[in-house]
């Protein structure tokens, strides 16, 4: 049973209020005094009027992120402010969420508070902010943006010598738990690292190590990795992570290996990533190491992506992009990853692109996919379709996408469409519609063979510091991912307006 935070608030107007006035006071003072430039920020608003899965009625919800940023010399000053509000006082919140102190010169980079950072590759830790995002779980339906971060100190040293050390400590955010959650459950993990690295010519060579502590665990572990050119046309990358429990060079039951080579000749790129993760789940929001799947802008395809199990996952990717004479180009994409659960669940996939510019007004993108997921059940998935760009005069322009997908699960074939076309009006203004069908009986009620979303969006930026997103229908939800990071879409059916502004 989720255990009830006393902090959160039943009767709230006061808060909203207060950051209210503050919002508006900061955004007020910046616009009236251009002196101000190092005052700087973002804030994100979406409103919606509507229903998600799991609630009858339709209901109107706000969510707002600011962030604030004052830059003097080598100092920057910031904070985040946050705030979800609905009928459901349980799901509220209103919370400055981050709060940031850097100092950065050409030797130093020192931050306290919060801040993001990677270790190599994501094996042993990994943070991330994947931007315009908003997590809505089912279990709390509140939501919040979605990023990783860490409370705490980070330091670096860059010598003019070729070394570099670096040392954090602090505790990363668990983002499934909203802000309206206990601290202890949003952030159960404390960490410690130190690291090093040398560039020796064109190779890097780099250590970490990495203390956590959290209620269950109490543990060590270490990183090694290099990287560099072999020739001009030859690069490597290599990641090996593991944890101490029997010694100093660890267990042979946990760890996460990662290779990368790359071949770059003239017309020719081909790309290799090796993965083999073995009981290597660090903490409860720590380490995220590379899926080795490839990232696919195609709904259908993005949609069916395979999500890595540390726990025990071997596989590789191996994709290969040559440029034709005509200036068109083709793609190749193989994955397979093994999860070995008891028994073998598989993932395989290969896809192929092609895209070229038919001539000065048209561009073509077609591609095709098959696919089989042990994992989700679904076995001969073919996918299929293009995408179609038409310029026309003043910069505008006209697009047209087809997406076709089946596959096959043990209640019979499934199948998968989407129909979108949209007009974009230069870097202001752009329309869309589309549409989307499924056949699969996880998606619909019973007694119904097939449904549809149909859905309408407006985007327009009257000018860099002002951007409105407005969309009315009904949306697919499902998983999403973007810069290798995956996260689950409710779906949607209402009004729903996003507000940007920088200032």
């Amino acid at each position: 049973m989720r255990k009830k935070n006393s902090s959160l608030p039943l009767k709230s107007s006061s808060k909203n209020s207060l950051l209210t006035i503050l919002v508006a006071g900061t955004l007020i003072l910046a616009n009236t005094f251009p002196a101000w430039s190092q005052l700087n920020g973002r804030n994100l608003a979406e409103f919606q009027i509507g229903q998600i899965p799991g609630d009858d009625s339709w209901f109107v919800s706000a969510y707002d992120r600011m962030l604030l940023d004052y830059n003097l010399k080598s100092f920057r000053l910031g904070m985040t402010l946050e705030q979800y509000w609905s009928p459901f006082s349980e799901r509220n919140f209103i919370r400055a969420n981050q709060f940031r102190i850097q100092y950065k010169s050409d030797k130093w980079d020192i931050k306290l508070g919060n801040f993001y950072e990677t270790l190599g590759r994501g094996t042993l830790m990994r943070t991330y902010q994947v931007p315009g995002a908003i997590l809505e779980a089912r279990s709390y339906r509140s939501r919040n943006y979605f990023h990783r971060d860490v409370l705490g100190a980070f330091a670096e040293y860059q010598s003019e010598k070729g070394w570099s050390f670096k040392f954090l400590a602090g505790q990363p955010y668990n983002n499934v738990f909203p802000p309206g959650e206990s601290f202890d459950n949003r952030r159960p993990d404390r960490v410690l690292a130190a690291g090093a690295d040398y560039q020796l010519r064109s190779h890097k060579f780099e250590y970490n190590s990495l203390y956590l502590k959290n209620s269950t665990v109490d543990k060590w572990y270490s990183m090694v990795n290099t990287s560099g050119n072999i020739l001009p046309e030859l690069s490597y990358y290599t990641e090996f992570s593991f944890d101490h429990p029997g010694g100093i060079l660890g267990s042979r039951d946990s760890y996460a290996l990662y290779l990368n080579v790359n071949v770059s000749l003239d017309k020719l790129n081909i790309t290799t990533e090796i993965k083999d993760y073995s009981n290597f789940v660090i903490g409860e929001a720590v380490n995220e190491p590379p899926a080795l799947i490839k990232q696919h802008t195609y709904r259908v395809l993005n949609r069916s992506t395979h999500v890595p199990i540390p726990v025990d996952e071997s596989g590789w990717q191996i994709e290969a992009s040559y440029l034709l004479n005509d200036e068109s180009s083709i793609t190749l994409n193989h994955a397979r990853a093994v999860n070995d659960l008891a028994i073998d669940f598989i993932f395989s996939e290969f896809f192929l692109e092609y895209e070229r510019a038919i001539n000065d007004r048209w561009d073509l993108r077609v591609f095709t996919d098959y696919a089989n997921d042990d994992v989700k059940g679904e076995e001969d998935r073919i996918s299929a379709g293009f995408d179609l760009d038409r310029l026309l005069k003043n910069r505008k322009s006209l697009n047209f996408e087809y997406e076709y997908q089946t596959f096959t699960r043990l209640d019979g074939r499934a199948t998968n469409m989407v129909l979108s076309f949209s007009y974009n009006a230069g870097s202001k203004f752009t329309g869309s519609f589309v549409t989307e069908y499924t056949t699969d009986n996880f998606l619909l009620q019973s007694g119904k063979d097939f449904k549809f979303w149909t859905g309408a969006n407006i985007k327009f930026n009257p000018n860099f510091r002002n951007g409105f997103l407005i969309f009315v229908g009904t949306r697919r939800g499902g998983p999403a991912c973007t810069a290798g990071v995956c996260y689950e879409v409710l779906d949607f059916e209402g009004l729903e307006l996003r507000y940007t502004k920088r200032f």
